[in-house]
């Protein structure tokens, strides 16, 4: 799964999933826009953000097996 959509604990097994901070994906969108709205050359903005997430382990994924 992506998001941690609500209905995700709906479904069985639960879904792992991945967690991203939307307001700051939000935000981040926002500002780079505004940079090009106001002029600011497209290769004085970086090409690339990076932003945290977070793995949210459920049922849907098995425990490490060791391969010996």
């Amino acid at each position: 799964g992506f998001n941690d959509m609500p209905f995700l604990d709906l479904i069985r097994p639960r879904l792992t999933t991945v967690r991203i901070l939307q307001h700051s994906a939000g935000q981040t969108a926002a500002t780079v826009l505004l940079q090009l709205m106001n002029g600011e050359k497209a290769e004085d903005i970086p090409a690339e953000t990076i932003l945290p997430v977070e793995i949210i382990v459920r049922e849907s994924t098995a425990p490490v097996r060791s391969l010996a």
